[in-house]
C-alpha cells in the first residue's frame, strides 16, 4: 500500500468516527452518567442505544473493515470493528428481560468499552500520520484538497481480476469512458486521472479525479443501483411464485420477458440521469459542446451498467471540507445504502444464476457490439 493510501484510509477513519459525531457523542453519553438522575432514566437510556445503532451503521460495513485491517498490523492495538459493537447495541435494543439498573449497567458497558477502542484507534492514526507527514508534500496534499474527490472503483467479480488481461482491459475502459463523461458535463480540459492505490483482496483502485465529476458520477451509480435493486427483489420473489406455476410455458415466459425488461431498465435509469445532467450543464455552461453525444452517452452508460452487473461497487473515500462536499456525501450514502441491498439480494441467488445472468445481460450486449 503507498503511503498516499494509508492517508486516505486515515481520512476515512476520521469522517465516520469523528466528523461523524460518533466520538462526540459517545463522551457525552458517558459524561452525562455522572448525574444520578440519568443512571435510572431507562427512556434516555432506550434513546441513546438507539442513537448509537444509527451511529454505527456506517462503521460496521465491510468496505470501512476493509479500509481498517491494513492500519492495525499489530495484534496490540484492534481496530474499532474488530468487535460488532452494532450488533451489540441492537441486541440490548430487543432485550426485554433486563430491569432499567441491569439495562444501564450494559449500556455504560458497551459505552466504555467502545470509548476505550475510539481513543487507541484515534491515537495510534495520529501517531501514524505524524510519521509519514515527512514523506507526503504539501501540494501533494493540497492538490487532493481543492476541488477534487477521491473515489474507490472496487473491482470484486473473480472473472474480472482472476485475469490479468482482464483486468487491464476493465482499466483501459475506466480510464477511456471517464475522459468520455467529463466531455459530457464540463467543457473544461480533463486533467489526467491520478492513480493513488491499489489495494488487495477484491482489487480496489482509488483515483482522484475533478469534484464535481465525482458527484455526478456518483449519482449515475445511484440511480444505476436503484434499478438493480428493483431488478434483483423482484427475481428473487419471483423464483418463489414460479414454484406454483406447474409448468405455465406462458407465466414462465412472462417471467423471462418481465426480467429482461427490468434489466434493460438499468440502462435506462443511468441513461435519463446522464441526460438530465448533460442538460443542466448546459445551462450553466456555454462551452459545452452536445458533439457525438449519443455515443457518448451510449459509452459511459454501458460501462457503469457493466460494473453494478457485476457485482462491483464504487464509493466516496475523502473530499474537500467545503460547502458542497456535504452534498456529494448525500450521494455517497445513497450508493451505500443501495450496494447493501444489492450485495444481501446478490448473496440469494445462486451461483450459477449470477453467472448466467452476467453472460447474458453483460456478455451477450458486448459480442453485438
Amino acid at each position: 500500500m503507498t503511503i498516499q493510501g494509508i492517508i486516505e484510509k486515515i481520512k476515512e477513519f476520521n469522517l465516520l468516527v469523528i466528523t461523524s459525531g460518533l466520538e462526540r457523542d459517545i463522551n457525552g453519553y458517558i459524561t452525562s452518567f455522572s448525574q444520578p438522575q440519568n443512571q435510572t432514566n431507562l427512556s434516555l437510556h432506550k434513546d441513546i442505544v438507539e442513537k448509537m445503532i444509527n451511529l454505527l451503521q456506517p462503521i460496521y460495513t465491510e468496505s470501512f473493515i476493509n479500509t481498517l485491517k491494513p492500519l492495525f498490523p499489530k495484534p496490540e492495538i484492534k481496530p474499532l470493528t474488530t468487535t460488532n459493537y452494532l450488533q451489540k447495541f441492537k441486541e440490548l435494543q430487543i432485550n426485554t428481560t433486563l430491569n432499567a439498573s441491569q439495562y444501564f449497567t450494559h449500556l455504560r458497558t458497551l459505552l466504555t468499552q467502545l470509548k476505550a477502542l475510539v481513543d487507541s484507534n484515534k491515537t495510534h492514526l495520529q501517531a501514524l500520520e505524524v510519521q509519514l507527514s515527512p514523506f507526503i508534500s504539501n501540494k501533494e496534499l493540497k492538490s487532493l484538497e481543492e476541488k477534487s474527490a477521491v473515489i474507490s472503483i472496487d473491482f470484486k467479480n473473480e472473472t474480472t481480476i482472476g485475469s490479468l488481461k482482464k483486468f487491464s482491459d476493465s482499466l483501459k475502459n475506466w480510464d477511456r469512458t471517464l475522459y468520455v463523461y467529463h466531455q459530457i458535463i464540463s467543457s473544461e480540459s480533463p486533467k489526467d486521472i491520478k492513480l493513488i492505490d491499489i489495494e488487495d483482496g477484491s482489487i480496489d483502485i482509488l483515483i482522484s479525479i475533478n469534484f464535481d465529476i465525482a458527484n455526478n458520477l456518483l449519482e449515475l451509480f445511484a440511480a444505476g443501483l436503484s434499478a438493480f435493486t428493483a431488478y434483483l427483489v423482484l427475481k428473487n420473489q419471483r423464483s418463489e411464485f414460479a414454484k406454483s406455476y406447474n409448468g405455465n410455458q406462458k407465466l414462465i415466459k412472462l417471467d423471462k420477458e418481465y426480467e429482461k425488461e427490468l434489466m434493460n431498465n438499468i440502462e435506462s435509469t443511468i441513461l435519463e440521469c446522464l441526460k438530465q445532467q448533460h442538460a443542466i450543464k448546459l445551462e450553466s455552461d456555454m462551452n459545452l459542446k452536445s458533439e457525438s453525444i449519443d455515443a457518448k452517452y451510449s459509452e459511459v452508460t454501458k460501462l457503469i451498467k457493466e460494473h453494478i452487473v457485476n457485482g462491483n461497487e464504487i464509493r466516496l473515500i475523502s473530499t474537500s471540507e467545503d460547502a458542497t462536499s456535504k452534498e456529494i456525501k448525500v450521494v455517497d450514502e445513497n450508493v451505500k445504502t443501495f450496494s447493501k441491498t444489492v450485495k444481501n439480494e446478490l448473496k440469494k441467488l445462486p451461483k450459477e444464476e449470477i453467472i448466467k445472468m452476467i453472460e447474458e445481460f453483460i456478455n451477450d450486449d458486448k459480442g453485438t457490439k
